[in-house]
């Protein structure tokens, strides 16, 4: 019985003083809008759409948006199929997508599709990872994606 009674008390004893945590976490997120420096904040899902509508077919390069918790990280992919009357893009890695951009398996909101514009490509062969808005660290790429890299860049010449 005292050692449960010695548990509590150390418990007590290095609980943290939430209100104060509270307060600190909320202070540390960026003030303003933060998420219009994000590469690929201005594509709307009719430009999706529309590009994937052009420019979509086996073997293109894509890049997938993956937000969670605040952190943004751009994944480089590869269309497998269009099916233009189901309106779905499936992707080697990252499964299926709306032509919009949406991710269609749950959980929704944590996968975005977007087109491999300058600036969104640029972020996806650099590995770049955003923390709340700001530019936090450079991540690793995967084999897969460091096979999709040549191609992504021939592609973003050829179009351009």
């Amino acid at each position: 019985m005292a050692a449960r009674e010695a548990i509590k008390r150390r418990d007590v004893a290095w609980a943290p003083d939430l209100p104060t945590y509270i307060h600190e976490a909320e202070h540390m997120r960026p003030q303003g809008r933060s998420r219009d420096i994000l590469p690929g904040a201005h594509q709307s899902p009719k430009f999706i759409s529309d590009w994937l509508k052009l420019h979509g077919k086996p073997g293109t390069v894509v890049v997938v948006r993956h937000h969670q918790l605040g952190l943004d990280e751009y994944l480089l992919d590869d269309i497998r199929r269009v099916d233009l009357r189901l309106k779905r893009v499936y992707l080697t890695d990252h499964g299926s997508f709306r032509l919009n951009g949406e991710y269609s398996a749950p959980p929704r909101g944590r996968f975005s599709l977007l087109v491999p514009t300058a600036d969104v490509l640029e972020a996806a062969l650099a590995g770049r990872a955003w923390m709340n808005g700001r530019p936090a660290f450079q991540r690793p790429h995967s084999v897969r994606e460091r096979a999709l890299i040549p191609l992504a860049r021939q592609q973003a010449d050829e179009r351009s």
